[in-house]
């Protein structure tokens, strides 16, 4: 049975010649995106394992569009995490070991 667009890319992205549904696949991504829901997850869990910057802050962008406007107190903390990380400078990477 032919590829999808989708397992074509995702074959190309992995250096394979085909990748098949359900199958797992490590890729090379071209851009990640998280929004003010997600990021300030992904954040506290890559601090958790030590991270300390992103591995490429060209290739990762954070799109604040749930809570921004921020209408209360605790909507605020999650776009201020992810403005500090998200500030030239600023971001994470594992310590390899």
């Amino acid at each position: 049975m032919p590829m999808t667009i989708t397992e074509k890319i995702l074959a190309d992205h992995a250096g394979k010649r085909e990748v098949r549904p359900g199958e797992l696949v490590d890729c090379r991504l071209d851009l990640l995106m998280a929004n003010d829901i997600t990021a300030p997850i992904a954040i506290r869990e890559f601090e958790k394992v030590g991270a300390k910057e992103m591995f490429d802050p060209e290739r990762i962008t954070f799109v604040l569009s749930h809570f921004v406007p921020a209408r209360t107190s605790p909507r605020v903390r999650p776009t201020r995490r992810i403005r500090s990380r998200s500030s030239p400078g600023r971001s994470w990477r594992r310590e390899a070991s």
